[in-house]
């Protein structure tokens, strides 16, 4: 597996694009007559991903969290990138001069433009955040990629002072920037002062919001050869772990195996929660590796989708506010789900009103799919295997275990 594949693998995933490694191009064969019938089954999504993406008027909208909040939102790029100086560092936040909580979302590979996720950023800037996007290039060690997002971070709170309120803190990551999400998380609470802070951040609340992530690589000054590389991260650190079905660029044992298995064993808050394709009426909502960045083709309004919406945008908006303000039971059982009422992701409009495919989610076990594949991989076969070399073979921080 070579470099340049996965540099298009991330470009893709920005896109929503997934015909350039589904072999020949043709479609996995999809049983689609129980949905035409308005049955709730749960599916693998159609190869390659098309405008069968189903639009924001085909499912109910979320209520309480999710939402398009009452704030003004001004989105400024106006923060050097020192590492990337020809892309600067923008924040999407509340058009006032209050002080509030700051989310840090580290971008998928090759998704450099903040518009691929503006409308998620805008929705929680809208309800009271401060959020912060930072470019960095799809060239070089994985060191200098995780560099670039933390100085970035660091330079946003810097220039926005006192509107910053780094007691109150979420990192959030998709692909490649979930990945870096947990080192980047260590460097703020755990390790401030060797990280060009002078005191750690989230100090009144902090969280991680993770999502499909690839390989995961932390800088540990003082590594041991245990599989634990991220044990000094805070216990009180929440955490969400978001895999999806169709996921045809990551394999979800990586999520297992670089993040999960490297957490904190007495985590005092975790969930896996794994986001399933469903569809109705020839719409569709595809649980696919770019389902964070929503869809950039057609049909028009494919950016907040059911799955946006409800998978991504509300359970993000549940966990900063359970964590960052106090949110209560509320938004603690959206972000951290158990019961069916808060598993759920919406209904169709159409097929008789039934609920969209709900969420499966777990405080203890990482939950896996049977979907998943891409290549010449037969349709809704689980075919990824993670593997500890190719894990190596992407590392530039060296032993042990390639960190």
């Amino acid at each position: 597996m070579t470099q340049s594949w996965w540099m298009l693998a991330g470009v893709l995933a920005v896109t929503g694009c997934g015909t350039a490694f589904e072999g020949a191009g043709d479609e996995a064969p999809v049983a689609v007559t129980a949905q035409e019938v308005g049955t709730a089954v749960a599916l693998c999504a159609p190869r390659p991903y098309g405008p069968e993406v189903a639009t924001t008027a085909a499912t109910t909208e979320p209520t309480l969290y999710g939402t398009q909040g009452p704030l003004a939102v001004r989105v400024q790029s106006d923060v050097p990138n020192a590492l990337w100086p020809e892309m600067p560092i923008t924040v999407y936040r509340p058009d006032d001069r209050s002080t509030y909580p700051v989310l840090f979302y580290s971008h998928a590979y090759g998704g450099s433009d903040h518009t691929h996720v503006g409308p998620l950023l805008r929705r929680l800037a809208s309800n009271g955040y401060n959020v912060v996007f930072v470019p960095y290039m799809n060239t070089g060690p994985r060191r200098s990629q995780y560099d670039t997002l933390w100085e970035g971070f660091v330079a946003a709170a810097r220039q926005y002072g006192t509107r910053f309120d780094v007691t109150r803190v979420g990192f959030i990551g998709h692909s490649f920037g979930g990945g870096a999400t947990p080192e980047l998380a260590r460097r703020a609470f755990a390790d401030p002062t060797h990280n060009g802070l002078t005191a750690a951040w989230g100090s009144a609340g902090r969280f991680m919001f993770i999502m499909a992530p690839w390989f995961s690589y932390p800088n540990l000054e003082n590594p041991t050869a245990t599989n634990d590389h991220y044990r000094d991260l805070p216990v009180d650190v929440k955490t969400v772990l978001q895999v999806y079905a169709d996921d045809d660029t990551n394999d979800p044992l990586i999520a297992v195996n670089d993040i999960w298995n490297k957490l904190p064993a007495n985590l005092q808050e975790k969930s896996w929660q794994l986001v399933k394709s469903d569809g109705c009426d020839g719409q569709w909502l595809n649980a696919g590796h770019s389902l964070p960045a929503g869809y950039s083709g057609a049909p028009p309004g494919s950016w907040d989708n059911g799955h946006d919406l409800w998978a991504v945008a509300r359970r993000i908006h549940a966990l900063a506010g359970y964590s960052l303000k106090s949110g209560g039971a509320v938004a603690r059982a959206i972000a951290f789900p158990t019961t069916q009422d808060a598993l759920g992701l919406g209904n169709w409009k159409s097929c008789g009103g039934r609920a969209v495919v709900p969420l499966e989610a777990s405080a203890t076990t990482p939950l896996l799919s049977a979907c998943g594949g891409g290549g010449d991989a037969p349709a809704q076969d689980y075919v990824f295997t993670y593997s500890a070399q190719e894990h190596c073979s992407w590392s530039d921080t060296g032993a042990p275990a390639c960190r």
